[in-house]
């Protein structure tokens, strides 16, 4: 599941944390998830370039066949 907070974007995905940054992007913050406090969250700052990245991100995963249900939520 991906959500807003205030201007960021929340990434649960580590792989897509690491593409994000690849691409040129700042990782904002790293909190712990609310939800499962054995795992962290990443927030970038929410720009239409950001969606555009994480757009072709999962195309580019359906396309090589895989997709991690939790990054389709």
């Amino acid at each position: 599941m991906q959500y807003q907070d205030k201007n960021h974007y929340v990434v649960k995905s580590m792989y897509l944390c690491r593409h994000l940054q690849q691409e040129g992007f700042e990782l904002k913050k790293v909190k712990v998830n609310k939800f499962y406090p054995r795992h962290n969250v990443y927030l970038f700052e929410h720009t239409d370039e950001l969606m555009k990245a994480i757009t072709e991100y999962r195309q580019m995963k359906e396309e090589a066949g895989y997709c991690n249900p939790r990054e389709q939520q």
